[in-house]
């Protein structure tokens, strides 16, 4: 089973990263909490540099899947995650792209259903079942992997935050799957959400998009 890669960053997708490991590319699926991690690295996402991931092996009947994470916080929360009843991989996949690690740990411990249905994809039911089943795991097995005084912050956009839902996670996706900066892509689609004032709830994804390229383009 792997448990980590080390190698080139071959290409960067909207929800996955492929590394060449000794001339033999592995598709490995990453958080958006993930993919900024290794942005801040010496040679951001640039083709070619060096990255360094743990994985989570998935074994499914039709597929082996990988899922890649830049600390031990991020592995052992998805690990966490799909260890509750009803939530799979992508979903937790998901989680990790909706808040920051610390965030997700800490509205975990505390119990705070609010603040976890914010995260696209998870309803009310997931997110009272997580709490029901991690609430006391989370501080015993984080222990020690939690940034002090967690003040990290959030993985969610200024848009997200005010309730651009899953059009806005979309949208930043793709921007990083156009080879956008994760700073460039939140940014650009702020300012879009922003634009659209009142209509803002209205925006499908395709014209949030449209006008987030529209402010890249300006710059």
């Amino acid at each position: 089973m792997i448990r980590s890669l080390r190698g080139a960053l071959q290409r960067v997708e909207t929800d996955q990263v492929v590394v060449d490991v000794g001339g033999v590319g592995y598709a490995v699926r990453t958080p958006l909490s993930t993919l900024y991690a290794l942005e801040q690295g010496d040679g951001g996402l640039e083709p070619g540099r060096e990255v360094a991931l743990l994985v989570h092996t998935q074994v499914r009947d039709d597929a082996i899947e990988l899922f890649g994470f830049a600390s031990d916080l991020e592995l052992r929360l998805f690990e966490l995650l799909v260890s509750v009843s009803g939530i799979g991989p992508r979903l937790a996949q998901g989680v990790l792209s909706g808040l920051a690690p610390d965030e997700v740990a800490g509205a975990l411990a505390r119990g705070d259903v609010p603040q976890l249905v914010r995260i696209p994809g998870v309803g009310k039911k997931t997110a009272e079942r997580m709490v029901l089943e991690l609430r006391a795991k989370v501080p015993r097995e984080l222990a020690g992997l939690l940034p002090n005084g967690g003040r990290s912050q959030p993985v969610q956009s200024q848009a997200q935050q005010s309730g651009g839902g899953d059009s806005v996670a979309d949208a930043v996706s793709a921007l990083l799957g156009l080879g956008y900066r994760a700073n460039e892509a939140r940014s650009a689609v702020d300012a879009a959400w922003r634009d659209a004032g009142e209509g803002s709830a209205e925006l499908t994804l395709q014209e949030l998009l449209r006008a987030a390229l529209r402010r890249l383009a300006k710059v």
